[in-house]
């Protein structure tokens, strides 16, 4: 596995993440929950420079031992992946999140999911293959960059990798299926959807979510029953929540705690959607369209893994060069605008 994007390299857009998308971020925050803006406001300046601080004694600085290592260095020295979730543990800290469980971010989801309705098609001739495309784009509604949901039109030509046949395949057979989720609203939406379409041809589906607010708008259980009343026919899909989707691991089968490592062992598929569960599955390596090895290649889950994820960070592993100069060709921003897509698939280990 190749190491990590870093958020100390100019130019990059782990650089520009860290230095102007996450302060920004804070500060949006601020105007929402107006009664913790002296703590966020704290974060938005520790983030820009005063240098990273531990949580001392809280449960998130046992989960992130790592962190200490950077203690008192510029956030711009710490792996890209590990600042990020490091980010929303200070988040969390700063709104009171372990004493009170309110999420911060309800509102900006709340109105994220105005609007949003059941696409449920009774005549629809293959929900599935439907519900699996609605799935995929709906990944382009993000919170965290909000510009990618700016790209309205869904076309054929910005979908770099098209395993669509391996994973309705391994959808249609499946009896078991775990979707790890990416985000509340739209998204989570389309992932209901999903799962109801497996449930209909008698699958068990689990949807798998975090266990706390993180990276703005992933959806949490609380999330889930919002979305769940608002769909016209029901979905019985089990939600399950842990704190390893909220911390700074890989998702691979060695960095696993037991319970996840069974639930997942136990999926006949696995569905990883959106950029976060991308990054985390693949090392959050800045991969180069040169280096030979697949999505496939690099995947370690004990259990077959379908990818659904429109790009948004500079991580991809798979797609050959070619493929790659014609989105650039296209859009610059290729990589991080959330315009273009991938479906890929890796076998369990």
């Amino acid at each position: 596995m190749k190491g990590p994007w870093h958020c100390n390299e100019p130019g990059s857009f782990a650089w520009h993440t860290c230095t102007e998308r996450w302060p920004r971020i804070i500060r949006g925050l601020a105007d929402d929950v107006p009664a913790h803006r002296t703590a966020l406001m704290a974060l938005a300046r520790e983030v820009e420079g005063e240098g990273v601080t531990p949580l001392w004694g809280q449960d998130d600085d046992f989960r992130f031992d790592v962190i200490h290592d950077y203690s008192g260095l510029p956030w711009t020295s710490l792996p890209w992946y590990v600042g990020e979730s490091w980010l929303y543990a200070k988040v969390r800290a700063a709104v009171g999140w372990r004493f009170h469980r309110t999420d911060p971010f309800r509102a900006a989801k709340a109105r994220e999911e105005a609007g949003v309705a059941d696409a449920d098609n009774p005549a629809d001739p293959d929900p599935l293959a439907t519900a699996l495309w609605r799935s995929l784009w709906g990944n382009r509604a993000d919170l965290s960059l909000p510009s990618a949901k700016d790209h309205v039109e869904v076309r054929q030509a910005d979908l770099l990798a098209d395993e669509r046949a391996q994973a309705l395949a391994w959808l249609q057979s499946a009896r078991r299926v775990v979707i790890l989720a990416d985000n509340a609203g739209t998204e989570l939406f389309c992932d209901l959807q999903l799962a109801r379409a497996l449930e209909d041809r008698g699958a068990r589906v689990t949807l798998l979510v975090k266990d706390a607010p993180f990276f703005v708008s992933d959806a949490i259980p609380a999330d889930v029953a919002i979305a769940r009343r608002q769909l016209r026919r029901g979905v019985a899909a089990r939600v399950v929540a842990h704190p390893f989707l909220t911390g700074p691991e890989w998702l691979a089968t060695p960095w696993l705690p037991t319970p996840l490592r069974e639930l997942l062992g136990m999926a006949d598929v696995i569905v990883a959607k959106g950029d976060c569960n991308y990054r985390r599955l693949v090392g959050d390596a800045p991969w180069t369209p040169e280096d030979p090895r697949s999505f496939a290649d690099v995947v370690d889950l004990p259990a077959p893994v379908i990818a659904l994820r429109t790009l948004k960070a500079e991580v991809l592993v798979g797609v050959d060069a070619a493929t790659c100069a014609r989105a650039a060709d296209v859009a610059p921003d290729w990589l991080v605008s959330g315009r273009f897509g991938v479906v890929q698939c890796a076998p369990g280990r």
